[in-house]
């Protein structure tokens, strides 16, 4: 996403997380994530926020934000950071919707 509502991307694709070393209990985990080609992902840049988020029906979203974009200002402001680091959130389910919340959800084009 960028702030250009022309340059929304949606796609569908498949992912698959896995540990690269998990049958090598001397090496520390290192996690990769695995996805299918599509244009959102060719279309993502070293420094875009990549947010991955489960959905109530197993499903998984992902949106992409570009780096310095008002969307992921929005994004990190949702999910309680101010970091672009890796992070783990998994108390989201929890958080309530308030007025804030589904303004930037529907902006982002969620339906809440």
């Amino acid at each position: 996403m960028s702030d250009e509502e022309s340059e929304e991307l949606l796609d569908f694709g498949t992912i698959s997380w896995d540990d690269a070393s998990e049958n090598n209990p001397s090496q520390s985990s290192e996690f990769r994530l695995y996805y299918s080609e599509n244009m959102a992902m060719s279309e993502a840049n070293e420094g875009d926020l990549l947010v991955i988020a489960l959905r109530p029906d197993k499903s998984v979203m992902i949106i992409i934000a570009k780096s310095g974009s008002t969307s992921e200002n929005q994004l990190l402001l949702l999910f309680g950071t101010a970091e672009t680091t890796f992070i783990i959130n998994t108390n989201l389910a929890s958080k309530s919707v308030n007025f804030s919340t589904r303004f930037i959800l529907r902006g982002l084009g969620v339906n809440v």
